[in-house]
């Protein structure tokens, strides 16, 4: 996990001090499973589909914008997003083709409730209760250890804490989106 987080927090500064320019751009949430991300699809051709990291100000955003890309999306893996004076760094690499799952686009003109939905949106227990479902499978997978190892109670909590922890960091290193 150190190792993890020290190439995020390193490659993710990287991708900031890139040359910034103007690109249009829109926001769409695409839901694979239990876990939807925040991907901001490009308007020029050849399309890209940059992941961000879940940010209020992502709500709010119209479709399309042009938003501040700090580095050239068809060059680069790695991009950072700035959109109306936030930084919004990279959940991923940029894709080429629009990623699986179910996609829900953003209003075109967000209403005057939308904008006010995406500030309630900002505390982190709502982020954790997005995140909650992937949890569900930890005591299920601590029992299977249980009982493979034959240990007790202590070891199946102790278990079920620890891959409630690794679900949890999981969803937050790929930018789960709780909206």
């Amino acid at each position: 996990m150190v190792l993890t987080a020290g190439w995020q927090l390193l490659s993710r500064r990287h991708a900031a001090a890139r040359p910034a320019r103007g690109v249009p751009v829109r926001r769409v949430r695409i839901q694979a499973g239990l876990l939807a991300r925040s991907w901001l699809e490009t308007e020029a051709s050849p399309r890209r589909w940059i992941p961000v990291h879940f940010d209020p100000v992502l709500v709010g955003l119209r479709a399309p914008a042009t938003v501040r890309v700090h580095g050239d999306p068809l060059r680069h893996r790695l991009v950072a997003v700035e959109v109306d004076g936030r930084l919004l760094h990279p959940s991923g690499p940029v894709r080429d083709r629009e990623p699986r799952g179910r996609r829900t686009d953003n209003p075109s003109a967000p209403d005057a409730s939308t904008l006010e939905r995406a500030k309630r949106l900002a505390p982190l227990h709502r982020q954790l209760s997005a995140d909650l479902p992937l949890l569900l499978p930890a005591p299920v997978l601590a029992l299977l250890w249980t009982w493979v190892s034959g240990a007790g109670a202590g070891t199946w909590a102790g278990t079920t804490a620890l891959l409630a922890a690794l679900a949890i960091w999981l969803a937050a290193l790929r930018g789960s989106d709780p909206s």
